[in-house]
């Protein structure tokens, strides 16, 4: 008597599911990012950013990833765990990469849209939003006089620099008249008087304001004096992109002073104001066309006189990481193919001259030896030059 039992573990197998998030991100502040691939991601240089990729399946499937511009940089890592690391990012890393998930049932992918912005970009962000916040300008007019700078179409306010418990009547003055007796200014008086606004679009608004009032029995004024802003610094429209295509197109926008009415001025006119960084980015990252490349010409093929040089000329394809691809000649058919020969002319070759013998310096007969001499030069041929170089064994 006994018993005996068997377990038998089935698994139904199911295709490969990305858990993907759609949600865009741009955070270009942080140095360090992790985000689940699927949505659009922008970050700045010099950040790293893991990209996980969360998949489901049976089997469980194999996880791989690429980058739809080319191939994955040196900087880029592909994880154990499934994930890629994007580390300390460039101009170069900007692109589309997918997260392909497989297994013998089938495959599934996902991808993000990466785009990493410059310095310049980072620092115009940050201006753009003081930029936007400065269009209600609040300031505190001092004992000691106070200037400020105010762009028309700003709100401003002034405060007088009293205790919010201040109870007695504060007077507000503009160039020494009360407002009433001011034409042309608009404005109103807010928090019990403490804080005087301004309208500066449409109304007169630069020049001396001050306030005036009375605490612990003791008379206090505070001025400030308001100066109109009439230039700035502007961002020009982007530039013409470098390449049309490969890695290495890259376009700009400059910065330059305008008056209000955007006309060009002087970098000087706007040299009190805060500058913001040019900003550059890439463009055009994508792979080229096919087209024949060659590369450069040899030596000619004599030292002297005519010859031939060559090169190789081969079809080739500048994908967008910066890696040239050589293809087979007949995806380059129909287009103009450079030569790989050409006939070419080094210096001209010089040989060695020598003139007629002259008279014999003695006797013919006898037993005294006479000699004779003759001029022996080496020389260009078709040239008056002989500063050359002959070989002393043909001479």
């Amino acid at each position: 008597m006994g018993s005996d039992s068997e377990t038998t573990q089935v698994l139904l197998a199911d295709h490969p599911a990305i858990m993907a998030s759609w949600k865009n991100i741009s955070d270009l502040h942080s140095t360090s990012l992790k985000v689940v691939v699927g949505g659009r991601i922008r970050t700045h240089i010099g950040a790293s950013l893991t990209l996980d990729c969360p998949v489901t399946g049976v089997p469980q499937p194999s996880v791989s990833w690429h980058r739809l511009e080319g191939k994955l940089s040196a900087n880029i890592i592909s994880l154990t765990n499934g994930s890629l690391l994007l580390h300390n990012l460039t101009l170069q890393d900007d692109g589309t990469y997918s997260c392909v998930a497989s297994n013998p049932i089938g495959k599934a992918s996902a991808s993000s849209r990466i785009h990493v912005v410059g310095v310049g970009a980072v620092s115009y962000e940050k201006s753009s939003l003081l930029k936007d916040v400065n269009r209600k300008r609040v300031v505190m007019a001092s004992r000691a006089g106070t200037v400020i700078t105010v762009k028309p179409g700003d709100i401003l306010r002034i405060g007088c620099p009293v205790v919010p418990s201040h109870g007695k009547p504060i007077k507000w003055s503009y160039e020494n008249q009360t407002l009433k007796q001011t034409p042309g200014l608009h404005y109103r008086t807010l928090a019990a008087g403490r804080i005087l606004e301004v309208h500066t679009q449409s109304s007169r608004f630069e020049g001396r304001f001050a306030c005036q009032t009375n605490t612990n029995n003791q008379m206090i004024s505070a001025w400030i004096r308001i100066l109109s802003q009439e230039f700035e610094w502007r961002l020009a429209e982007w530039s013409t992109c470098s390449a049309s295509c490969g890695n290495k197109g890259s376009q700009s926008r400059k910065v330059h002073c305008v008056s209000d009415n955007g006309q060009m001025m002087p970098p000087l006119s706007c040299q009190h104001l805060p500058k913001p960084f040019s900003l550059t980015r890439p463009c055009n990252l994508h792979d080229c066309p096919p087209s024949w490349g060659s590369t450069v010409w040899s030596k000619c093929s004599t030292s002297c006189g005519r010859g031939f040089r060559q090169r190789r000329v081969s079809c080739q394809r500048l994908d967008a990481s910066g890696s040239i691809q050589v293809l087979a000649d007949a995806t380059c058919e129909g287009m103009s193919r450079p030569e790989h020969r050409e006939p070419c002319v080094s210096e001209a070759c010089a040989e060695w001259i020598s003139g007629p013998w002259g008279q014999c310096s003695g006797r013919c007969l006898g037993p005294a030896v006479a000699t004779q001499r003759r001029l022996v030069m080496c020389k260009k041929l078709n040239s008056s030059d002989t500063n050359t170089a002959c070989d002393p064994r043909e001479s």
